[in-house]
């Protein structure tokens, strides 16, 4: 009986640690656009889907909140052309990647999205009715 066990457990642990890599493998990264002079242009597959609807807004960056440590940002407002201000979640799910991804994705948001600029942003609307709004793409917008 404790060998039989021993196997099972064995078989177990090892699908589970298999489930584990295959998971972590397919998670997309974050791909960044670079267009002349090396300026970033567009930033895709921030967050996974999950649950939640795509949408879109477009407008200027009015204000911008970091979390803690106030390294990363957690969220931005948006004003779009109407008037309307809506706050948009920027989840830092890059920051578990490796050391040059984290670094390219961070900078990439704080220079997209900074004070005043134009954006095109790709959202995911999740939660109740969709009230929260997680950002997975940005576009700088002409």
């Amino acid at each position: 009986m404790p060998v039989f066990y021993g196997r099972l457990a064995s078989t177990i642990v090892l699908a589970v640690c298999l489930a584990g890599s295959f998971s972590e493998a397919s998670a997309t990264s974050a791909r960044i656009t670079m267009g002349p002079g090396g300026r970033v242009t567009g930033i895709q597959n921030l967050v996974p889907r999950d649950e939640c609807f795509p949408a879109t807004i477009q407008g200027r960056v009015v204000k911008r909140d970091f979390d803690r440590s106030g390294l990363y940002l957690a969220g931005i407002v948006v004003e779009e052309k109407k008037g309307t201000r809506t706050f948009i979640n920027v989840d830092n799910e890059y920051v578990d990647k490796d050391a040059v991804t984290t670094a390219r994705t961070k900078s990439a948001l704080e220079e997209m999205l900074a004070i005043g600029k134009k954006v095109n942003l790709g959202v995911y609307a999740c939660g109740a009715a969709g009230r929260t709004l997680n950002v997975h793409s940005v576009k700088v917008a002409r």
